[in-house]
């Protein structure tokens, strides 16, 4: 099973949109499992509001198995929630985690069972214990990013701290060569700039993303891109497709 994470440490970059939407594309050719692992179930909130009995909290505290915490969202696409409002994953996180460490990879391990092919975790911004402890399990972690300042440093800061999590987790295989920017206007002098930049980075592909009034329309309707009313611009379907495709090797 493939194991993906959207992350880096600064809010709004997209992680949540990018996690359920690539997670629509590649459901079109493998079976995939959408996790939630941010403490403000944003993922959850946006794809199944009401639908949840039970969340990856569960799993971690191990009350139940993932079987009886999934819900469906769309064919081949499924979903382990986080409760937004009286969720345990962040008491869990603070109190429990750094005593039982290999939660996470227990999680991992009953996801590949159940036959996954691909597992995309949408993670919080920070850098706490729960997001070194998921990142360290990840085979490859991507990067969304807006065109801003700050967003240059924000990747060294990142790429830095993958660094100590390589080193303090023995996880020396996970990946981090993909950086998405997010909110791309071309007629805007400085996106141009900040992406010419961006594309001189060493080791890393860019992917490239443009504003798109779609996307909070299909996240106000709780419905994947690929459902909503209003249909995502062909231009970030395609790079939405080429995404999924160099993640799963086709």
């Amino acid at each position: 099973m493939l194991k993906l994470a959207f992350h880096i440490q600064r809010g709004g970059s997209g992680k949540t949109t990018l996690t359920g939407n690539l997670g629509a594309v590649l459901a079109g050719r493998c079976k995939v499992v959408l996790v939630d692992g941010d403490p403000q179930g944003s993922l959850s909130s946006w794809l199944a509001p009401g639908r949840q009995e039970h969340e990856l909290a569960d799993l971690l505290y191990e009350r139940l198995r993932a079987e009886q915490v999934i819900v469906s969202v769309a064919p081949s696409l499924d979903l382990i929630g986080t409760f937004g409002i009286g969720g345990e994953l962040k008491k869990y996180a603070e109190t429990d985690l750094y005593r039982q460490p290999f939660a996470i990879s227990k999680v991992i391990e009953q996801l590949a069972n159940l036959g996954y092919d691909v597992a995309l975790w949408d993670l919080a911004p920070g850098m706490s214990t729960l997001e070194r402890s998921i990142l360290a399990q990840m085979a490859e972690v991507i990067s969304p990013v807006m065109l801003e300042d700050f967003s240059l440093d924000g990747i060294e800061i990142f790429t830095s701290e993958l660094e100590r999590i390589r080193k303090d987790y023995m996880a020396a295989e996970l990946r981090h060569r993909k950086i998405v920017a997010n909110g791309y206007n071309r007629s805007f002098g400085r996106h141009r700039a900040y992406l010419d930049q961006f594309r001189k980075l060493n080791g890393f592909e860019l992917y490239t993303f443009a504003q798109d009034p779609a996307v909070p329309e299909v996240q106000a309707e709780h419905r994947l891109i690929l459902e909503g009313t209003r249909k995502l611009k062909s231009e970030n379907l395609i790079e939405l497709e080429r995404l999924g495709r160099d993640l799963v090797g086709e």
